[in-house]
This record gives structure tokens, sequence and C-alpha cells, in this order.
């Protein structure tokens, strides 16, 4: 007998359940709905037990760890306009997992109450002597016992009168609060599990300006530097053959929490009717931004949104970076024709990069022009006027050589040259209109020395001589944000000069 005594009570201290999946389901609040779930130890709902990432299902199955009373709601909304949500209550239960009990405590399944015994002390003790000396009769009885719920209150009609002020309450201590809730799961990668963060972006300023081919849309504005951040960190245990919550999949562990503020990087893209616009500009400074893209049609009339990529590193038990994606929508005015205060127009058929600016590089000081990366293009004159010269230039060294080049003396008393030809459209004394081509851009000349390939060299000039030479930047009406620099990496001598980006 003593081996199945020692036996029973070995069976009687280990648990029936080491932790519980409990399915919870509800009929779906409309198309584009997302539903969170929140499951609390009180029925006031401040104790807040499990929380579990927005979903689109009507149905979950969260696991529990620990015996006691919990009551559920889910929070839904529409993505879209995430600042008004609503509460769902979803009942409560109790859960055993010593004993293996899981069970509703609901007005159609109460727990059950044993009848009160009449008044009469002096059969008190005669009836717990009853009870305490079991029988044949009595022993289905107390296993039944065994197996019963504890009398839990249904307070379903308090929690209905505790929603009509939660809503309010909340978002007041939203309104009231500066600290981010933030939760991540560091797994092979960080994921971010819950971003509960008011980050506060100000557009001040919008330009939307008409460029004939294409419109520009450039916003200004303030964001904050960093955040106050109570930040949780989760990690996946580990496969264990008792738990079953850890067989092909994650099961999830608070393993450290950090709480202090955390620095944030910003990088912005504008999209309009969603798609990107061409990004030309960005610029972020410690607390300001501003970034520009351009589209080919006019978007005055779409829904423009811009969207803030978030970048931040804080050290908890180790360094851990956070990658966040947040939008703000904004009206933007229609487009504005942009004033024509440049003389000239691109010199080429197409917007093309450039490889050497104005003004002294690495390879030459001066660098009377700009090399433009284009291979075989077509060359268009930049401004009304009569071809004062042209020909193969091969007088200025070895590595000064022209090639086939033209000059354009145009109405406005000024000159351009188009040099490194392949060959010509015009001849000398040709009249010239704005937008006519010209020749074609080629690799003439120059041929033992920069490595710059297939190039146009483009001048502007207050007179004949190369002397005269000005910067193109100051006359030829583009934005020269949409012309970036190429091959920087390979040579950086070509960002120094009259380079009009302040980025590279």
């Amino acid at each position: 007998m003593i081996v199945p005594l020692l036996l029973s009570t070995i069976l009687a201290l280990t648990p029936v359940w080491e932790s519980k999946s409990v399915h919870f389901s509800w009929e779906s609040k409309g198309e584009g709905y997302v539903y969170e779930f929140e499951s609390y130890t009180d029925w006031e709902l401040t104790k807040l037990y499990l929380t579990l990432p927005p979903t689109t299902k009507t149905h979950i199955d969260p696991v529990f760890y620990h015996s006691g009373k919990y009551y559920q709601r889910i929070k839904y909304y529409n993505p879209n306009t995430p600042e008004i949500y609503s509460y769902w209550y979803l009942g409560q239960f109790y859960l055993n997992l010593q004993e293996g009990i899981l069970s509703e405590d609901g007005p159609e399944n109460p727990p059950p109450i044993e009848d009160e015994p009449e008044n009469e002390p002096e059969n008190e003790i005669e009836q717990d002597d009853e009870v305490n000396t079991p029988n044949e009769n009595t022993q289905e009885t107390l296993e039944q016992i065994k197996f019963q719920l504890p009398t839990i209150p249904d307070f379903r009609e308090k929690i209905a009168d505790i929603f009509k002020k939660e809503d309010t309450q909340r978002k007041q201590e939203i309104d009231n609060s500066d600290t981010c809730k933030i939760s991540v799961l560091k797994n092979e990668e960080t994921k971010i599990k819950e971003w509960d963060c008011d980050i506060d972006i100000e557009v001040s300023t919008i330009k939307y300006i008409d460029w004939d081919k294409y419109y520009s849309l450039e916003i200004q504005g303030k964001y904050p530097k960093s955040i106050k951040a109570e930040i949780q960190i989760y990690e996946c245990k580990k496969f264990s053959i008792t738990d079953i919550n850890t067989w092909n999949k994650c099961k999830e562990v608070l393993t450290d929490t950090y709480t202090g503020d955390i620095n944030l990087i910003y990088f912005g893209k504008i999209y309009a009717n969603n798609k990107a616009g061409t990004l030309t500009n960005f610029n972020f400074t410690d607390s300001e931004f501003q970034t520009r893209s351009t589209f080919v049609n006019d978007i005055s009339k779409q829904d423009v949104k811009v969207y803030f990529s978030i970048y931040s590193q804080f050290k908890s038990k180790e360094w851990i970076d956070l990658a966040y994606t947040t939008q703000k929508s904004i009206t933007i005015p229609t487009a504005v024709k942009a004033a024509a205060v440049k003389p000239f127009s691109f010199p080429l058929s197409k917007l093309i990069g450039v490889t050497q600016w104005h003004g002294c590089t690495q390879y030459q000081c001066p660098h009377k022009g700009i090399d433009f990366g284009a291979r075989l293009h077509n060359v268009i004159a930049v401004g009304d006027g009569t071809v004062a010269d042209i020909g193969f230039d091969k007088y200025g060294g070895e590595c000064n050589q022209g090639g086939r080049y033209i000059i354009v003396k145009h109405t406005n008393g000024m000159y351009s040259a188009y040099i490194h030809l392949d060959s010509f459209l015009v001849k000398k004394g040709n009249s010239v209109k704005k937008g006519q081509v010209i020749g074609i851009s080629g690799n003439s000349g120059m041929k033992n020395c920069q490595p710059l390939g297939y190039h146009l060299h483009f001048e502007t000039r207050k007179g004949l001589s190369s002397s005269t030479h000005t910067d193109p930047v100051k006359y030829v009406n583009v934005d020269w944000n949409l012309i970036p620099t190429l091959q920087y990496k390979q040579f950086p001598g070509r960002l120094t000069g009259d380079n009009p980006h302040p980025n590279f």
C-alpha cells in the first residue's frame, strides 16, 4: 500500500497543465477592421495580464500560464483612423492549472451554489460529522465537488458601466502621458510587437510647383529628436518537450525591460495616391526636416501622405535596434507655375546625372563647365541663337583636348558651348531655336587622361572665349536637385567645385 499511496501523492502535486490555450471568437465589425486582444485579472480592467498584436482575424487562441480569474475584451478600429476605436467585452473565465479546470462564469452556466442550512445551530455539528464520514453514496458527490468552480461573482453589468467611462478616461491618460509604450520580440531579428507612441510630427511649409513636365512637392516641418519610452523585450523560449507551446513555434517570454530616453533618426518619403514620388532631396536635422519629391502628374486633388521611417538604438542587456514607420496625411495646395527666372533650358533631351561639377575639382582647376554622363544622347540648344563656331579642338594639350564642339551665341548676348561631341547636326552660321537638337554626345578628345568616358562638357559663357565661363547652375532653368552626382564613390573629387547638392 505504500507505493500506491506515494504515487497518488506525487500525482496530486503535479499540475495537470503547465499552460492552457483558450479559444475566443467574435463577429466581424466590418471590412478593413483590426482587433487587439486584452486580458485582465480584475473586473475593473486595471491589471493587464496579456495583450496581443493587432490582427484581422475574428478568432484568437491566447495561452495562459497562471491560475486565476480573467476578464477579456477586444479593441477594434480601422487602421486608417486608429485614433477612433471601441471595445467589445468577451467575457470572463476561471482557470486552475493544478486541477485541470477551465470554465466560463456566465449567466447560462453559473457556478453551483450550495443551499444555505436552516437556522438550527444545535444541528450544525451533526451535519458536519455527516459530511466528514464518506460512504458509497457520498463518494461520487465528493469527486464532483472537487472539480466544481469556486463562486465567482458575475461582473458583466458593472463592467458595462465601466466601459461607458473607459474611452474618455483612457484617452485622457494617453494625452497626459509623455511616455511611449513599446514592446519588441528579439529573435533572429528585432520585431516590434507594440508601438504606442504619439510622435509629434508637425508640417509647417508645403510648396507644390508646376515645372511644365513634372511637379515638385516640398514639405518642411519639425519633429522630436528623442522620446521617453518604456520598452519590454521578449524572446522566444527554447524548445522544451514538456511545453507544447515551444513545439515548432515561438513562446514569447519577457526577458528584460528598458525605461529612459531614446534618440530618433528619421527618413521621409512622399506618397500620392499610394505611389511614391521620385525623392530628389531630404534633409533631417536634430529637430527639423525637409523632403522633396517629384511627380509626373498633377496630384493636387489626390491624398498625399508622408511616411517617416524612424530608427533608434537603446542599451538594455545588449544593444537593440528599433525601426518603425509612421505616416502623416496632409492637404496640398494646387500646383503653382514655376517662374522662369533663368534664361537657358537643360542641354540634353533628358535629365542625366553629373560626373564633374563647375569650379575647382580634384581633376581640374578651374573646370570651366559641367560634365553630364551622357552616352550618345541628343544635345539641344539651351536658347535661341546662331552657331558661332564649330570644329574639332586638338590644341589644348594631351589632356585638355575638346574634341568635336559647338558654340552658340544667344540672343541675350551670352554663349553656350557643347564639347566632346560624337557628331554635329548643324553648321556654322545656322540659326537655332531653344530645344532644337544640334548634336550627339560622345567621347571625342581627352582619350588618354581622365577616365570619364562618354559625357557632355557643357559651358555657359559671357563671351566667345572660354575664359569668360560662368557656373551653368546659375543660368539653366531646371530643378538641380533632380540631377544626381554620378560615380562619386569611385571619383570623390567630382563632388567638389560648385556642387549645388548639400547632401552629396
